[in-house]
């Protein structure tokens, strides 16, 4: 005797559905750190913004003579600043969920609540990228081992691309003779136990892969070990 089963008449619900949704991944944004924003007037009639970076000046390690006989202007030869201008222009991006009446009628009201958060992680998802790009493609890159490009940098532990500490030491210098800002100041230590001096530091983000290659490094301390 043939039975009939469910695969042949299905029941008209055949789930039972969870009304508590499950949590997603949320990214790290690491780029939002060490960009300057600008802020662009609503009605202030353009959408480009401008930054203006002035150079140091060369120091001065000639003694100024005193001046004599009849007085001109300029008296002296005066400094010319070196200025650059950088602008960008305000672009839009993003993405939009469009649902019609029947998906706004049938399901539960707690599932528009997580639409917009997963909305709101992509905007910064987003961001955070378009800050990288931007990032990625106006700085000047020293690139670990013999590596000339980023590809070159590519591939197992004893690749020719693979970090070393003599890199990251190219780089510090490279950042300290160019007198370069640093992000985290100097800590002197105290009294407590646990507690020691800790030297002012550069800020950076490296890849997954490449923060593993750093941890494997001789003589690489976990930031809880500082204090």
């Amino acid at each position: 005797m043939t039975v009939t089963s469910t695969s042949i008449i299905a029941g008209p619900v055949d789930v039972d559905f969870q009304v508590e949704l499950l949590r997603n991944a949320k990214s790290v944004c690491p780029y939002f750190a060490g960009t300057v924003a600008a802020d662009v007037t609503v009605h202030g009639g353009t959408f480009t913004a401008k930054w203006r970076r002035i150079e140091n000046l060369s120091a001065v390690t000639t003694a100024l003579t005193e001046l004599t006989g009849g007085v001109t202007f300029p008296t002296r030869t005066a400094a010319t600043p070196t200025v650059t201008d950088i602008t960008a222009t305000v672009q839009k991006y993003g993405n939009f969920i469009f649902l019609n009446e029947e998906v706004d009628l049938k399901n539960f009201n707690g599932q528009g609540e997580k639409l917009m958060e997963i909305l709101g992680i992509n905007a910064g998802q987003s961001l955070n990228r378009l800050q990288r790009n931007e990032m990625e493609d106006n700085f000047t890159a020293i690139f670990s081992g013999s590596a000339t490009t980023a590809t070159g940098l590519t591939g197992a532990a004893s690749a020719s691309g693979f970090i070393k500490g003599s890199d990251v030491d190219t780089a510090h210098n490279a950042l300290m003779r160019n007198d370069g800002l640093k992000f985290k100041p100097m800590t002197t230590g105290s009294q407590n136990v646990g507690s020691s001096p800790i030297r002012s530091s550069f800020w950076g983000v490296a890849h997954t892969d490449v923060i593993e290659g750093m941890r494997a490094l001789t003589g690489f301390l976990e930031v809880q070990t500082y204090a």
